[in-house]
């Protein structure tokens, strides 16, 4: 049995679309597991901590962060092993206070370290930009933190 015409071309057309996207679905299937991933967490923090800046900005701290992200990927590290051993000291027997404050000390100077390295990109990242693009820096709301306690006041009566 053989196909000729418009049939043909039809058939011949899904064969050639069918494998396109199979391909496709494969190499999205490889690109997600098989290259290096940001942590879920980053992209939400970055768009937080981000959000101020003009774009401008944001790309090129973000083309500085990339391209030093084993400095951050190595900090934030440190600072979850931390975080990790400080909740541990929390919940040992007996419990040991000198110990707690120790390892929050540690957090807090993890937390500093990482805080260090993104504000030496941003520095960086100022320095090179114009002083139009600079002007377009907004400070973000701050939350009605007399308000959110209030009510939070309120509710445990």
């Amino acid at each position: 049995m053989t196909i000729r015409g418009r049939a043909a071309f039809a058939f011949l057309t899904l064969l050639v679309l069918s494998l396109a996207l199979n391909l496709f679905g494969l190499g999205v299937f490889v690109a997600r597991n098989a290259f290096e991933r940001e942590a879920p967490g980053i992209a939400r923090v970055m768009a937080v901590i981000m959000a101020p800046f003009p774009q401008e900005v944001r790309r090129d701290l973000r083309r500085q962060v990339i391209e030093d992200r084993h400095t951050f990927i190595d900090a934030i590290g440190d600072l979850r092993e931390a975080r990790e051993n400080m909740f541990a000291v929390m919940r040992a027997e007996p419990f040991d206070e000198a110990a707690v404050a120790a390892a929050m000390m540690r957090v807090r100077e993890q937390g500093a370290v990482v805080q260090e390295l993104a504000q030496t990109r941003l520095i960086r990242v100022l320095a090179e930009a114009g002083e139009e693009t600079r002007q377009k820096i907004a400070p973000p709301e701050f939350p009605d933190l007399e308000g959110l306690l209030e009510k939070a006041h309120e509710q445990q009566k």
